[in-house]
This record gives structure tokens, sequence and C-alpha cells, in this order.
């Protein structure tokens, strides 16, 4: 099993923006996280086995986790993690979102799950 993915704080800011997906069908809490992030402007990696998704800020393609390099993983604006098929899923901004993907999340979030 991969190490999760966990992001130092930001100097200044404050914990990564967090949220947890659960479904009770199969792959609908990743389905469901997938969505989230399409919604608030972030592209989606492929998924790679039990390796967390990654997620950047914007359009971009973006590699399998197994195909990123140490430097590319570190640059990630977020992943997804945790059970695709059976839930739940955590998705996680690192410190390296831009504040303007931060806000895109978190306002998103607050009017999805007031």
């Amino acid at each position: 099993m991969p190490a999760p993915l966990c992001p130092p704080a930001p100097c200044g800011r404050a914990l990564p923006p967090l949220l947890v997906f659960r479904g009770a069908d199969r792959f609908e809490a990743y389905n469901k996280a997938a969505a989230f992030c399409r919604r608030t402007g972030f592209s989606i990696a492929s998924t790679c086995g039990s390796d967390p998704t990654a997620i950047m800020f914007g359009d971009w393609r973006i590699a399998k986790w197994r195909n990123l390099s140490d430097l590319e993983r570190a640059g990630v604006h977020g992943a997804i993690q945790g059970d695709r098929q059976t839930g739940p899923v955590t998705v996680i901004l690192t410190g390296q979102c831009p504040l303007e993907g931060e806000i895109a999340f978190t306002a998103e979030a607050l009017a999805t799950y007031p």
C-alpha cells in the first residue's frame, strides 16, 4: 500500500482543505470525488492501482502516480486517495495548489455541503 499524501501546511495558510466522499455502490465515492474536482476546475490523472490519483488546478494532462517522478509528485496540487472501489475516498489539496484553486474548491464545498 502506498504512503498517503500528507502535505505540510504552507506558511501563513491553514491546513490544506480536504473532503471525504462515500457511496453505497461500487466506485460511487470515487466518481463523486472526481466529479467534484472537475466542477471546481481541477484536472484528474488516470488511476493507478491503490496509488493516489493526482489532481492539478487548471487544464493539465497528468500521468499516473507511478509514472510521476518524486519532484512531480511533490508539485501536484492535490490528490484523491482511498479505496476507489468501495470508498471512502478523500480529496486533499497540497500547499502547491494555487490560491485560485483553493478558493474554487472551498466555495464549491461550502455550496454543496453547507
